[in-house]
């Protein structure tokens, strides 16, 4: 059975005779944008690949990159299992091992997020670090960096939303427009979590175990360094489409408004309206971080270990998504939401709520 996958109105990728467990894994990780096989630009092709060197170059995240002699590029698990990057624009086809290890953020989800996200930049989207909903009738964005509450604040807003459309990644689609890319929300069971957030987790098994980290997070050293240090790969999922039956599915939606999560440690508590070339400044900023933190690396490890130093043509697309901005942010009103980290996340939802209410 093929499956593909898609961001709004684009088929970016078509997999072939993918196994069932891989099926699972690609059902689970995008949800409501795989559909039935048909045909696309790119195909990702299941079956064994052909041996890759056995010493790997660096390593990202659990996942480590190999170059062939060829000059082609390789992603490879802990079991010495591969499966290809693309090496130029046009390519149509790459192969991938049926047994490339799938577990959350190993090396198939991380094959499959950093091709996807190729395939957008190729076709004009940028993507940048946030979370989207429609809210109140108007199609919103969270964005922030790691740790600066995005999941809190989204979890937060969801029950009074009429649709989910992404966490983690926010995809600017075309002119004031957004493409859905609703990825499970992750938590990681090493860091304290908000009693709400945990109450919305169906696992009884996922809610015992942040609990008991939250609680062993509290002990005297070196307890806080053993937890995170055991549990450091350990995730539990939200699902907001499942745990929310009265979300609407939306592939796509009008972006209204962007709300940029800024620390207050120095007591602030307040939401300010921002020019347009402010806005436009911080989510040129987060491009670039998003390109960064997942393509930037492994461009950075490919180049090092091509034989004649070339480069990787991949990540250009992405690198140069950020020229577009100025159309894609068309009518878009961008906020920055300042609050002391501590209750951060009760107060960011507060101020965007209002704010809201009085737009």
């Amino acid at each position: 059975m093929n499956l593909t996958i898609s961001l709004g109105d684009e088929l970016l990728l078509r997999l072939v005779d993918p196994p069932a467990r891989v099926q699972a894994v690609v059902r689970e990780e995008f949800g409501p944008l795989v559909g039935a096989d048909a045909a696309a630009r790119l195909c990702l092709v299941f079956r064994a690949v052909r041996p890759v060197p056995p010493a790997t170059v660096l390593a990202t995240a659990g996942t480590e990159v190999a170059v062939a002699a060829d000059g082609r590029p390789y992603l490879v698990d802990g079991a010495g299992r591969a499966g290809e990057l693309p090496v130029a624009t046009g390519q149509d086809e790459v192969v991938v091992d049926p047994l490339l290890d799938p577990a959350p953020r190993r090396a198939l989800v991380q094959l499959l997020n950093r091709v996807l996200e190729w395939q957008a930049h190729e076709r004009g989207m940028a993507l940048l670090k946030g979370s989207s909903l429609v809210l109140g009738g108007r199609g919103i964005a969270l964005v922030g960096f790691a740790g600066s509450g995005k999941s809190s604040v989204l979890l937060s807003l969801l029950p009074e939303a009429s649709s989910y459309l992404s966490e983690e990644r926010l995809v600017l689609a075309r002119s004031g427009q957004m493409a859905a890319l609703p990825s499970p929300v992750r938590l990681a069971v090493d860091r304290r979590a908000d009693a709400g957030v945990v109450r919305l987790i169906a696992s009884r098994r996922a809610r015992a175990g942040l609990r008991m980290a939250a609680r062993a997070l509290q002990l005297p050293h070196p307890a806080p360094a053993l937890v995170r240090r055991t549990l450091a790969d350990r995730w539990v999922s939200i699902d907001p489409l499942e745990v929310f039956g009265h979300l609407e599915w939306r592939s796509t939606a009008p972006l209204d408004d962007i709300f940029f999560l800024l620390p207050g440690d120095d007591g602030r508590r307040d939401l300010e309206r921002l020019p347009p070339a402010a806005t436009h400044a911080m989510v040129s900023a987060q491009v670039r971080y998003i390109t960064g933190q997942f393509l930037g690396p492994l461009r950075a490890m490919i180049e090092f270990a091509r034989p004649d130093g070339s480069p990787w043509p991949l990540a250009a697309a992405a690198e140069d998504s950020g020229g577009a901005l100025d159309e894609l942010l068309h009518g878009v009103q961008g906020w920055a939401v300042r609050v002391p980290r501590r209750d951060g996340v009760t107060a960011a939802a507060t101020l965007i709520r209002r704010c809201l209410r009085e737009a």
